[in-house]
């Protein structure tokens, strides 16, 4: 009797371990899809890597997407502060995936406080709206951008050509195992203060090399190749919090027309998510 009644307390504590895990499971799970479905990285998503050459960027990444930025507004709270919202049209997804809607929206840390200061995050590359990119977006948990290693490239046709610039406005001469070959400035930057309009050309030459997006295209597509990485996992438009909650729209003010005191924060660190530059005279 005394046996038998040992027997069944150690199945009923074993089935109800097992019930407990299960519930734990449900509820990890539930909590991972949830995130995925609201952009956000869930808790077990790949973290971000340090970005030291070609390869290391393509396996962080999830797409290669071109696009148009139309608009971008400041979403702010209190305990996050502000966050810029991006909204892309004329997608086109040259390698990977970025779900199945047809249009482009992500976050990126930065932007206007309700008392008009501006928040610029150093490591965070600043989109023109109206311009023309090509992104690299990350396939890994985030915290300020989901683009990887400041790879977005605005698309520029002058003199019957086109060719792709850095957010530093440099012509890209190369894509290669090492990283990103630059060429020097051949533009202005814009008025990240004022009203953002195209960036100017400084009167310099432009490099008789210069990659367009097809071109970027096939030279992504052959490190990848060579490598066996890029364009695997799932894109997250919203950035990873531990402890706080996203940005709401409790205040929004347009980025193309407010004129406020900029507030430039460093990161306190490198910037470890920068990939290699080679830049020629």
């Amino acid at each position: 009797m005394q046996g038998w009644f040992f027997r069944s307390t150690t199945r009923v504590a074993a089935a109800t371990g097992i019930c407990l895990a299960v519930v734990v499971w449900l509820v990890f799970t539930d909590k991972a899809s949830s995130a995925v479905e609201r952009g956000v990285p869930p808790a077990d998503a790949p973290p971000a890597e340090i970005v030291t050459d070609a390869q290391s960027a393509l396996r962080q990444t999830a797409a290669l997407v071109e696009a148009t930025l139309i608009h971008k507004t400041t979403e702010f709270s209190e305990s996050t502060g502000p966050w810029t919202r991006y909204e892309f049209e004329k997608v086109i997804v040259h390698r990977g995936s970025i779900g199945d809607k047809p249009t482009l929206v992500f976050y990126q840390e930065g932007g206007f406080y309700p008392d008009g200061r501006r928040l610029v995050v150093s490591s965070v590359p600043e989109l023109v709206e109206g311009e023309s990119y090509v992104l690299f977006l990350r396939n890994t948990s985030w915290r300020t951008t989901p683009i990887v290693g400041d790879l977005a490239f605005r698309i520029v046709t002058e003199e019957d050509r086109q060719f792709l610039v850095d957010t530093h406005e440099r012509p890209i001469r190369a894509f290669s195992e090492h990283g990103v070959h630059l060429a020097p400035p051949a533009f202005s930057r814009p008025d990240l203060n004022g009203k953002e309009g195209r960036a100017r050309l400084l009167g310099v030459e432009l490099p008789e090399q210069a990659l367009s997006v097809s071109t970027l295209v096939d030279s992504v597509d052959y490190q990848s190749s060579r490598n066996g990485v890029g364009f695997v996992g799932n894109f997250y438009p919203r950035p990873f919090f531990q402890n706080a909650e996203l940005p709401v729209a409790r205040h929004t003010k347009s980025l193309a027309t407010e004129h406020s005191i900029t507030a430039t924060r460093a990161t306190g660190a490198p910037d470890l998510s920068q990939i290699p530059t080679q830049t020629k005279e």
